[in-house]
């Protein structure tokens, strides 16, 4: 649907995890008007720049897919001109550059987009859909042990989808955190189990590991009179409530399939969906500053932890 006919002069930064098809669906969907590109994809219609500053000048917004512009000084510079930003690597920035980041992004009335995927899949819309109010939350996320894999971060590369779910659903200022690791076969923590208490009451637990034997993505939420069961891995959303004590099977009405395959371009369009939006209408953003940072808040309190309880064998 669209929100209205503005066309953006969109700017980009890197070649990235994109395809040069992704744009020409936007441009053919009229949200994108002149689209102009730095060190990025060669395409009919992306314009090839031979600087920075002429990318700059030219675009109402500027997308950075490339991790080599994702520092603190060529985003800012971009902000200070008050052009919008979507950034889809944030690895290279500290909690206190976004924060001035979104500083930067407030005074010149930009929007400042993040690339959370994990929020634009469908299992995740259905469940923010939802409004579930959980007093408990449990995360399973286990990938199988591959020897090749030693740069995987538990934390920042299994953990952060479900603690940003659990911290959302929560809806509640962060309490305290509590969480251990141990490396079995690595140097640095390859099992991590943590836990989350809330001002409300609700509790979230995590369990991770890079060694499994088997692939496993599972949250669970339980409140009052019904549990929530999102099965990452099949796409499927099980939903038990009241006195319903029969297991859902896959044929049962309370059972909702999503897609089998999750596309990362079709993740990424509804991504630049949203900011589109976001700047046609003056939106706040789904995935911004303070969705990272509340992120960044967790995950730091669990390296925090993780330095104390965890010893290098």
């Amino acid at each position: 649907m669209e929100v209205n006919s503005k066309s953006l002069n969109v700017g980009i930064l890197g070649k990235g995890g994109y395809t040069s098809e992704i744009i020409q669906r936007f441009v053919g969907k009229g949200r994108f008007g002149m689209c102009c590109g730095f060190n990025t994809h060669e395409h009919e219609d992306i314009i090839k720049l031979r600087t920075f500053d002429e990318l700059e000048h030219a675009s109402d917004c500027v997308l950075i897919f490339d991790p080599a512009y994702s520092d603190f000084e060529v985003i800012s510079g971009i902000l200070r001109l008050s052009k919008h930003v979507y950034l889809q690597y944030d690895g290279l920035l500290s909690s206190s550059e976004i924060r001035k980041l979104s500083e930067l992004a407030n005074e010149a009335g930009c929007i400042f987009q993040f690339g959370l995927k994990h929020r634009y899949l469908d299992l995740n819309i259905e469940l923010f859909k939802l409004g579930l109010k959980p007093r408990i939350i449990e995360s399973s996320r286990y990938s199988v042990y591959n020897e090749k894999s030693t740069h995987l971060s538990v934390i920042e590369d299994l953990m952060v989808p479900d603690i940003d779910m659990a911290i959302t659903m929560a809806n509640s200022r962060l309490k305290s955190v509590y969480a251990t690791g141990v490396g079995v076969l690595y140097n640095d923590p390859d099992v991590v189990n943590a836990r989350l208490e809330f001002y409300n009451g609700c509790i979230a637990n995590f369990s991770a590991s890079k060694i499994a034997q088997k692939e496993v993505h599972k949250i669970r939420f339980f409140q009052n009179s019904s549990f929530y069961d999102a099965n990452y891995l099949s796409n499927k959303l099980r939903i038990l409530k009241g006195e319903e004590t029969n297991v859902i099977d896959e044929g049962s009405d309370k059972t909702f399939v999503y897609q089998k395959l999750v596309n990362p371009m079709e993740i990424l369009e509804k991504e630049l969906d949203s900011f589109y939006y976001c700047i046609t209408i003056g939106a706040d953003s789904h995935s911004g500053a303070q969705e990272v940072l509340n992120i960044r808040d967790v995950t730091d309190r669990i390296f925090d932890q993780l330095e104390r309880n965890f010893k290098v064998k």
